[in-house]
């Protein structure tokens, strides 16, 4: 007859508490690195969007720990180390995102060290990513070119629409009217909550990691697409001499983020089928 001990060595010892001795070594060793980012969120530098995905990925993670169970690889554990030593000593040599970006790849690489074969990690990388105070330095680096191409699709779907539009530069000139293409149409918060979605729709329903790369790349198109529809119907509402409210502004780009967001949950989870998800009782052992 076995002991309770054979039947399950998991619930008091093995690689369970191992990997999360690991996690948790990690996380306390990066600390320098997170008080920069909760600094971030806290002084108004950035918004603190990244919170929710601190949250999810805890969530997601926490769901399926029962795949995180396994004796760390040697691999995967040095590259975590070198990925902590990274973002540790490098502190008055690299700006602090790029730390940032070393400390959340070496939490993943201590989820890939201990996960079970073949579980995706993809989603959670994206994740861990989003979860920095990034909104600021995109708006910074993307905001303008972003501005540019929006407006510039702006105007030539509101001349084919019969108004007199123009570009010059992020803003445009539509029937003899000025109006600006600000930062908040540059849809860079749009397009963090895209990628968010699609991240956890990707974690949630375990997308292989062809399927999460392939379907990923087309959020942006969305994004794109969507911030396009948005400034046309407000540029051209704009443009009336009775102007907009702010209000109807407001409820506008509201409306933009819901089509996004579930646009975007659609699209990653259509025509889903058997081989493009792995399960816990199939390909993970």
């Amino acid at each position: 007859m076995s002991s309770p001990a054979a039947v399950c060595p998991a619930r008091f010892g093995g690689p369970r508490p191992a990997g999360g001795v690991w996690l948790t070594a990690v996380i306390v060793a990066l600390w320098p690195v997170w008080s920069w980012s909760v600094d971030r969120f806290r002084d108004g530098s950035d918004e603190p969007w990244g919170l929710v995905a601190i949250a999810a990925l805890g969530a997601l993670t926490w769901r399926d720990r029962q795949s995180f169970t396994r004796p760390p690889r040697p691999l995967w554990r040095l590259v975590a180390s070198m990925l902590v030593c990274g973002a540790v000593v490098t502190s008055g040599w690299l700006p602090p995102l790029l730390r940032g970006v070393c400390a959340s790849l070496a939490v993943v690489a201590v989820l890939m060290a201990v996960r079970s074969r073949e579980y995706p990690l993809l989603p959670h990388l994206m994740l861990a990513l989003l979860s920095l105070p990034i909104l600021s330095s995109l708006q910074f680096y993307l905001g303008y070119p972003v501005r540019v191409v929006t407006a510039g699709a702006s105007a030539a779907i509101l001349s084919a629409a019969g108004f007199v539009a123009e570009r010059s530069g992020s803003a445009l000139t539509v029937n003899g009217t000025l109006v600006i293409v600000d930062a908040p149409c540059a849809g860079i918060h749009m397009a963090w909550a895209a990628y968010f979605t699609a991240s956890v729709a990707g974690a949630w329903l375990r997308l292989d990691p062809r399927r999460f790369v392939t379907r990923l790349s087309l959020v942006g198109l969305i994004v794109l697409g969507m911030n396009v529809c948005r400034n046309v119907v407000l540029v051209a509402l704009e443009s009336r001499p009775t102007g907009l409210s702010a209000v109807w502004h407001e409820l506008t780009g509201l409306m933009a983020f819901v089509v996004v967001c579930s646009a975007t949950l659609w699209h990653m989870g259509r025509c889903t089928s058997a081989s493009a998800v792995v399960h816990r009782s199939g390909a993970i052992s």
